[in-house]
């Protein structure tokens, strides 16, 4: 300790220390590292549950349906397939209504000819 302390004496007064030299080797350790402790293979086992599960996870874990259930899926997919005939029959609508609201296009004028030309007698003189 006494060394960190003149170490640090001596940054603080402009001095180089030993240490502070790049040239100066660094020690070697004592002791080599401690060997890393290899990782369990298989986690540790969970506790045992003195407590049997809630019965709502129980039924929610086996996912049985009660008959209440199966009725409302039913009304829901039938209540589905009505609102699906429903918007096909307004677009069909829709679709019939624009095709009787469209003003049709105007025939197509025929082109109009040119005015024949007038043939004018010419009459020769002769002298």
């Amino acid at each position: 300790m006494i060394r960190i302390s003149l170490d640090a004496t001596a940054r603080t007064r402009g001095m180089s220390s030993p240490t502070d030299s790049p040239s100066a080797p660094e020690p070697a350790p004592s002791t080599p590292p401690p060997a890393p402790e290899p990782a369990p293979s298989t986690p540790p086992p969970s506790p045992p549950s003195a407590e049997a599960p809630p019965p709502a996870a129980v039924i929610v874990t086996e996912g049985k349906r009660t008959e209440r259930e199966i009725e409302l899926q039913e009304e829901l997919r039938s209540e589905r397939e009505a609102r699906i005939d429903r918007e096909r029959r307004i677009s069909e609508l829709e679709d019939e209504n624009f095709q009787l609201i469209k003003i049709p296009p105007a025939p197509p004028t025929p082109a109009r000819r040119p005015p024949a030309r007038r043939l004018t007698p010419v009459i020769r003189l002769e002298e």
